[in-house]
């Protein structure tokens, strides 16, 4: 049976955009590496922030309750 650290990065991990993820319960916190995106991605405005907030979105729809943090755009 999985943690639920585990499983949070398993959800984080399995999003195309992202290269790795690492989870702290305690905290409450996810630290999230992308995969390199190409030009048009990064053209939007805004698009850490519109990432972070599908990842977010994402991991709370699998029920794991998820918001951006500050202006660093963290989980």
């Amino acid at each position: 049976m999985l943690s639920l650290q585990s499983k949070c990065m398993l959800l984080i991990n399995g999003q195309p955009e992202v290269l790795s993820a690492t989870v702290n319960l305690a905290s409450e916190t996810a630290l999230v590496s992308l995969s390199p995106l190409s030009s048009e991605e990064k053209t939007a405005t805004n698009w850490q922030k519109q990432l972070g907030e599908k990842l977010a979105h994402h991991l709370t729809t699998c029920g794991f309750t998820s918001t951006l943090r500050g202006n660093n755009y963290c989980l």
